[in-house]
């Protein structure tokens, strides 16, 4: 009886010895498999068109009354909290008067904000071109950054003059 138990202790015994050989065993390097999971990126951010202090000279063919002849955008690379001011200068032809009328606004579109700003007059002068006569005046104003501008960063400044005529440029700067 003991000889038919014998032939599979014995087996037993030999199979939980070559597992304990085995896994005792140093084994040879695995290729290890990393899973990255990729985390959703947002949308990279448009560059700017320039750094600093920036001027625009608007050129037209078909000039209006009043014609914003200048913009000047300082600096163009505002960051969140800092000012930007904006300076606009408009030539207004066969008219020398400023009234409560006369204004120039910026309203500007940030990526989830619109806002605007009422310029004040600065400076007003008379300027001969070609045996013409214009009236130059200067307009500066600013405003605070309280919003992102990484996809959306237009500003549009409307010039009035004191006939209640009107004029615009819209400044895309990005």
């Amino acid at each position: 009886m003991r000889k038919k138990y014998l032939i599979p202790i014995v087996g037993i015994c030999l199979i939980l010895l070559l597992s304990i050989i085995y896994l005792g065993s140093p084994k040879a390097p695995t290729e290890q498999v990393s899973i990255i999971k990729e985390q959703p990126t947002a949308t990279a951010c448009r560059p700017l068109y320039g750094q600093g202090k920036q001027t625009y000279d608007v050129l037209t063919d078909n000039p209006q009354n009043p014609q914003i002849v200048q913009v000047e955008v300082d600096p163009i690379d505002v960051q969140e909290g800092q000012t930007q001011t904006v300076t606009v200068k408009v030539k207004d032809k066969d008219n020398n008067t400023i009234t409560k009328e006369s204004s120039v606004l910026v309203k500007i579109l940030l990526d989830n904000t619109n806002l605007a700003a009422a310029l004040k007059l600065v400076k007003a002068e008379d300027v001969q071109e070609n045996s013409t006569t214009s009236f130059l005046t200067t307009w500066k104003g600013s405003w605070v950054k309280e919003d992102t501008t990484c996809h959306t960063y237009t500003e549009t400044i409307t010039a009035r003059n004191s006939k209640g005529e009107e004029s615009f440029v819209d400044l895309s700067l990005k």
